[in-house]
């Protein structure tokens, strides 16, 4: 998955639909959920969606705009606006089912 820097995160409202994970190096529920997210992505990216992943610490206002409270959250943007978000980690299919439900 592509890891987007502060410069790069308007490439989200450029994507029809986008699935962003908010996370951080230092969080344990984060190293959880990034190999699940990882497999998931396959899977999601066949159903139009971007995958991408977005470090809180360096892109601290991106996260701020988005109202960012914990990590890891995950977002589902359609034309750059939020459609749902969840907190915590999923396995790889309720990450899946996730993103069907909401599309």
């Amino acid at each position: 998955m592509i890891i987007l820097s502060q410069e790069k995160t308007d490439v989200i409202a450029s994507q029809k639909y986008a699935l962003v994970d908010f996370y951080a190096d230092w969080c344990g529920p984060c190293k959880m959920l990034g190999p699940e997210l990882e497999n998931a992505s396959g899977e999601i990216e066949k159903l139009g969606v971007f995958c991408c992943k977005v470090n809180v610490d360096d892109c601290n206002s991106f996260s701020i705009e988005n109202k960012i409270e914990y990590v890891p959250t995950v977002i589902l943007f359609k034309d750059g606006k939020e459609i749902n978000r969840f907190v915590g980690p999923k396995n790889s299919q309720a990450i899946i089912d996730f993103v069907k439900g909401n599309l």
